[in-house]
C-alpha cells in the first residue's frame, strides 16, 4: 500500500519541528518513516522521531546504522533490524526509497 508522502504522520512531525529538519537535511540523515495505518499519531515525540533518524556509521560494517539518539540498526539490502537501544528488536521491510527536498532547501 503506497501513501502520498506529503501527509506521512512522521515526516510532518519531523517538518514541525524545525531545528531536528535543518539537521536531519544538513547532515543527510535517513529517515525511517513508517506507514501511516502502522503508527499511532499521538506517539510521535521527538524520542520517537530521533530513533527513525538513521546514518551510516563509518567505523561499523556494511549496512551499519545508527540512530541520532545512539541505538544501533543494520541494513541488508531491503531489510532493517534494530540492534542495541530499541526497545524491542524487529526487522522491517523497505518499501521504497524517495528522495525528497523541503521546499526552501537548496538541492
Amino acid at each position: 500500500m503506497e501513501e502520498d508522502l506529503s501527509s506521512n504522520p512522521v515526516l510532518l512531525a519531523l517538518q514541525r519541528q524545525p531545528d531536528l529538519c535543518e539537521r536531519a537535511i544538513k547532515d543527510e540523515w535517513q529517515v525511517i518513516a513508517p506507514t501511516a495505518y502502522s503508527i499511532a499519531v499521538a506517539g510521535i515525540t521527538t524520542t520517537f522521531l530521533e530513533a527513525h533518524l538513521l546514518q551510516t556509521v563509518s567505523k561499523g560494517g556494511p549496512g551499519e546504522l545508527a540512530s541520532i539518539d545512539g541505538k544501533s540498526a543494520r541494513r541488508n539490502g531491503e531489510v532493517i533490524t534494530t540492534g542495541s537501544g530499541y526497545e524491542d528488536n524487529r526487522t522491517v521491510d523497505v518499501l521504497f526509497e524517495e528522495l525528497f527536498y523541503l521546499p526552501g532547501h537548496d538541492q
